[in-house]
């Protein structure tokens, strides 16, 4: 399996490039902005062009890469991840530390992407840690405490 990923930097010049062969033409620095790049990237059905948005299809397939890795993690690749880059935890926990790769910065970044909206289901609660875990999404020692 491979991961690839655009720098944003790079996903962000290509939307320019695009953008500016749109309103200027080839060969012209500047030209007349007829219509709105938000609405040149609406859906076709909403009347737009359909220009994605690089980054967020980026971020899209970065996510689903790390969808895998959860679902799968006996498969090779996520065995190899974690023999190198989180050996002592799981890959929800996981940081990025000071040798990390560029694939594995961007696979972080979709895990990111994932975490901020997922919730957890106990289901048998065999790897709910009662002590550690955080039980109220969006506050810091959000679990029990013993007084």
């Amino acid at each position: 399996m491979y991961v690839f990923r655009l720098p944003v930097s790079f996903c962000k010049d290509i939307d320019v490039v695009v953008a500016r062969f749109w309103w200027a033409g080839a060969d012209r620095d500047r030209g007349v902005h007829w219509v709105k790049w938000n609405d040149l990237s609406r859906p076709k059905k909403e009347g737009g062009l359909g220009f994605r948005n690089l980054n967020d299809f980026n971020i899209a397939l970065l996510a689903k890469q790390c969808w895998r890795l959860i679902h799968d993690p006996n498969s090779l690749w996520a065995r190899v991840l974690k023999a190198r880059y989180f050996p002592n935890s799981s890959f929800l926990e996981a940081k990025k530390g000071g040798r990390a790769s560029w694939a594995w910065a961007s696979l972080l970044e979709g895990r990111d992407f994932i975490l901020r909206d997922a919730r957890w289901q106990i289901m048998g609660g065999m790897e709910v840690r009662f002590w550690q875990d955080n039980w109220i999404p969006g506050i810091t020692g959000g679990g029990p405490y013993s007084s």
